[in-house]
């Protein structure tokens, strides 16, 4: 840009929303340091010199700001200025704008300077947004998995309630206690079956009721255990001494 006898040189990107030039990289006072931009300007799209080439998709040369009404003053204000736009595939990405303190500075050797670095950063500067765009697809895809493995198992806690397993292990500890291993057995097979209903099902978004009512009969016949063996020590369901009296009050009607 020196050899050119430019001052300044800032490159203008379109928004996704294709309604917006955002200044991208500036040489000169725009660009003190590298990779930074002093106040970078939004323009409209048609707005201005430079919204005007990125709207037409031609050259826009002034030679004298003073006479042009479009012109916008950036960081200083300047005498002439020339906007070349952007193209990619036929559709413009953006413009570059020089703009020079002394009046019909730039000739059409600046055009065509301008013109071909356009055409060479063009491609380039698409496939660095295309690049953009697939890693933010990513990152979203990820954070989706990472929002949908926490929703799963949340759901797998709210079925498999700690408080409910453990009044489970201790029904079976009741039966091996009371010396009924028959009963103990059943209970742990019909215990294993709901354990790894649950397990499968949370494997879906969806789950026929017919399909559910079998978890939903070990609820009952958990129930009906409780109830049993309450009776059998021959006082009512809350004042029972039995090992199960501690949880059964607390979880008895909250199952299910």
């Amino acid at each position: 840009m020196a050899r050119l006898g430019l001052e300044d040189c800032v490159i203008y990107m379109l928004d996704e929303a294709g309604d917006f030039l955002v200044q991208e990289a500036a040489y000169g006072s725009k660009g003190p340091e590298l990779y930074q931009l002093k106040d970078p300007l939004r323009i409209p799209l048609g707005q201005g010199i430079v919204g005007s080439a990125a709207l037409k998709g031609q050259v826009e040369l002034v030679p004298d700001t003073r006479l042009d009404r479009r012109y916008i003053v950036d960081d200083t204000p300047r005498l002439s200025e020339l906007a070349v736009p952007i193209l990619h595939d036929g559709r413009v990405i953006g413009v570059i704008d020089s703009e020079h303190s002394r009046r019909g500075f730039f000739s059409d050797y600046h055009v065509q300077v301008l013109k071909t670095i356009a055409s060479l950063c063009s491609d380039k500067i698409a496939h660095a947004r295309t690049e953009e765009i697939v890693l933010e697809k990513e990152r979203q895809l990820r954070e989706l998995n990472r929002n949908l493995a926490e929703s799963q198992l949340t759901a797998l806690r709210a079925q498999m309630n700690p408080h409910f397993l453990f009044n489970c292990l201790n029904s079976i500890n009741w039966y091996i206690i009371k010396n009924q291993p028959t009963e103990a057995s059943r209970y742990i097979a019909k215990f294993s079956r709901l354990v790894r209903r649950i397990l499968e099902h949370s494997e879906n978004r969806l789950i026929p009721w017919l399909r559910n009512w079998k978890p939903c009969n070990f609820t009952s016949t958990w129930k009906r255990c409780v109830l049993t063996s309450v009776s059998n020590t021959g006082s009512n369901w809350r004042q029972a001494s039995t090992p199960m009296n501690s949880w059964c009050r607390r979880s008895f009607f909250n199952l299910y």
